[in-house]
């Protein structure tokens, strides 16, 4: 009989646990129902068809893309050095009439001046001696090419002895205009399609053949040059795209500078398309070209406490959705996480619906 109050006791707290374990399992199920109900009440933004015509919001589809990614560089534009050419006269002469000024555009042996040479004898010797000259640069130009080929010999010396052929033939050239002339008269004669740049010439000067009379240079290709650091080197090659304004290239060459080996200097021919000798322009190289499953303008992504976010296209507005990001270039960024292919997505003016979430913030606060 003593027993008895205990295990009445005893039986009394396994009820009370019984009941109470009840009670609560019956309110759980409905508190997180209404807690899910607020998320979905709050995760899309009211945002009419006709406010979004107005703020003319731009809608596309996470498509797939295939990026372009860049290091961005600064270079300076310069005109060819295999196609700049200074003209000189082969012997002394005066000038009797000058034809072009500088700006001038010329064709091939088109006349720049006529020049009056006194000993025609004195002209032929001279015009012997160029063709001597001629053959004997010739000769150093194809040695040092091989020495080039066979990596005894830098890009600088080959173009050197090149520069020096080049102006040999010219020279021979123009003396060859004067052979057997009896008014001993000279014309001097545009060596290539191109635009003269300069000109140290005027009536009635007279001009010894050390002398730069014109330079005519052919603006139609140029070429950029900009440094590389020779980390730069292991993701920059011969042979990349770069874009300059708009414009697509393709990477020459990458040679050591005179200065030292602090830095590297990078080389290629550029289409003259609005650009000019002398000027700065902004350099992207494409480095690499991933392909992407999911991405988006770079336009549409917009921070939201601290984090990434887009906004997704949804029946009555936008849900301004997390996002992770991977790779991206000058346009479009990739989406690791946080969005399917295909969804609808604002790509332009995003901002408009990101205003209109604030206010709606500030006055939720008031």
């Amino acid at each position: 009989m003593k027993k008895f109050p205990l295990i009445l006791g005893i039986v009394g707290l396994v009820i009370l646990l019984l009941w109470w374990g009840n009670k609560s399992y019956e309110h759980k199920p409905e508190e997180h129902h209404h807690h899910h109900d607020h998320e979905e009440e709050e995760s899309v933004f009211p945002f009419s068809e006709d406010a979004e015509a107005e703020a003319n919001i731009e809608i596309k589809s996470a498509t797939p893309q295939k990026l372009k990614v860049t290091l961005s560089k600064g270079g300076w534009i310069q005109v060819h050095p295999d196609r700049v050419a200074h003209v000189t006269a082969p012997f002394d002469s005066k000038a009797e009439s000058v034809l072009k000024k500088v700006g001038d555009i010329v064709k091939t042996d088109e006349p720049l001046a006529i020049l009056f040479s006194p000993n025609q004898l004195d002209n032929v010797k001279a015009y012997n001696a160029t063709q001597e000259v001629e053959q004997l640069s010739l000769k150093e130009f194809e040695r040092e090419s091989q020495l080039f080929q066979l990596g005894l010999s830098t890009k600088q010396d080959l173009e050197a002895k090149r520069s020096a052929y080049k102006q040999a033939q010219l020279a021979r050239e123009h003396a060859e205009n004067i052979n057997g002339d009896h008014d001993n008269k000279l014309t001097l004669k545009a060596p290539f399609d191109g635009t003269i740049i300069e000109r140290h010439l005027a009536v009635g000067e007279w001009v010894k053949p050390s002398e730069t009379l014109f330079v005519v240079a052919d603006l139609e290709t140029l070429w950029v040059e900009f440094p590389l650091f020779p980390s730069e080197v292991d993701i920059v090659k011969p042979n990349s795209k770069i874009t300059i304004k708009g414009q697509e290239a393709t990477l020459l060459t990458i040679l050591p500078t005179l200065e030292g080996q602090l830095a590297l200097k990078a080389i290629a021919l550029v289409p003259n398309k609005g650009l000019t000798p002398g000027e700065y322009v902004d350099i992207d190289i494409i480095v690499r070209e991933p392909e992407t499953k999911v991405a988006v303008e770079r336009t549409a992504i917009f921070d939201l406490e601290g984090k990434p976010h887009v906004f997704v296209k949804k029946e009555g507005g936008f849900e301004a959705r997390e996002v992770t990001l991977g790779e991206e270039d000058p346009s479009y960024v990739e989406v690791v996480a946080g969005l399917d292919p295909d969804e609808k997505y604002a790509s332009k003016n995003g901002f408009r619906v990101k205003a209109d979430m604030g206010k709606e913030d500030v006055e939720h606060d008031d």
